[in-house]
């Protein structure tokens, strides 16, 4: 470079063309990462394993979308749904690939141990080969977890989260499988402009609605449909409490325990006269015996403390 160009941009009207430049890059930046894109992928479905045997997903009923940069997974982060399953490589970095049911109509989400075999080794292989570092390694160690259990904080950088509960993260071993890697790219589109927030209220209307209508075809069967999970009901909960408190101090008829009191009430606690005597010796012989031995052999005649305390409660 020659000294005139080194002294122009060191001189004052350098300085400030080479701050609007900056200012220039640095919008143009930004209004580049307002066109948000994401990546889509048709992944394989399957039968649901545990209590969820009984649902078998298709293709169509699975969205697997993937975040373009670590600025865009801020958005995926932030607009994400309550049933949608999470995919990273393990202490690498890589892109962060989301699994979501599209048909909420049925049910809202699928466990995270129920998801179908098929899928979860598709998202996998998805996962690592968007990962710069582990798409070069023969095997990575895969992490999975709720989109509920992701923690973001305001310390972090673009991209970058922790997780509430350990204990609702699942790992998993991904091999290299470039069969499948391309056969998945095949598949693979893109969106513009996706409008997150609307999507997820759109989604939350979808399961409100949903619910509605189970609860009244409950009503319509003759159930209660104020008993549910959805509503609690105060009213119906001190009726319980007194049902329960009118039963405990009412006896137990179901268990017998009453009709064994009873035959207790029959028999005598106190020991037995150890010289044999009949009733009438026994007592002129207590009569004869000091105060203070009488009255320790009553106390040695009253009931336990476990009896005290049930005829102090009506049994």
């Amino acid at each position: 470079v020659s000294s005139p160009v080194i002294a122009y941009y060191s001189s004052a009207q350098g300085k400030r063309l080479g701050f609007r430049l900056r200012r220039l890059v640095g919008l143009l930046s930004f209004v580049s990462s307002l066109s948000i894109m994401v990546f889509y992928y048709h992944i394989r479905g399957g039968q649901c394993l545990n209590q969820h045997s009984h649902i078998t997903l298709a293709t169509s009923d699975i969205v697997c979308y993937v975040g373009r940069d670590k600025h865009e997974n801020e958005y995926l982060i932030k607009y994400g749904w309550p049933g949608d399953i999470w995919f990273h490589v393990d202490g690498l970095s890589s892109a962060h690939v989301y699994f979501r049911l599209k048909n909420v109509s049925i049910v809202d989400s699928i466990p995270i141990d129920d998801l179908p075999t098929e899928s979860v080794y598709d998202m996998m292989q998805i996962c690592k080969h968007n990962s710069i570092s582990g798409c070069k390694l023969a095997s990575v160690k895969m992490v999975y977890t709720p989109h509920s259990n992701l923690k973001k904080t305001f310390d972090m950088d673009s991209g970058t989260v922790t997780y509430h509960d350990n204990k609702r993260c699942r790992y998993g071993r991904c091999e290299k499988d470039r069969i499948r890697v391309k056969e998945l790219e095949k598949t693979k589109s893109d969106d513009l402009d996706v409008d997150y927030y609307a999507e997820m209220k759109t989604n939350e209307r979808r399961i409100i609605e949903r619910k509605k209508r189970e609860r009244k075809a409950q009503y319509e069967k003759g159930n209660d449909a104020s008993s549910g999970e959805d509503l609690y009901d105060p009213m119906l909960d001190d009726l319980r409490a007194i049902k329960q408190k009118a039963a405990a101090s009412g006896g137990d008829a179901q268990s017998g325990l009453d009709a064994g009191l009873e035959a207790l009430e029959g028999l005598s606690l106190a020991p037995l006269d150890q010289h044999g005597g009949n009733k009438a010796e026994s007592n002129t012989a207590k009569e004869a015996m000091p105060v203070w031995m009488r009255e320790a052999e009553a106390r040695q005649r009253e009931p336990s403390a476990d009896v005290r305390f049930l005829r102090e409660r009506g049994y």
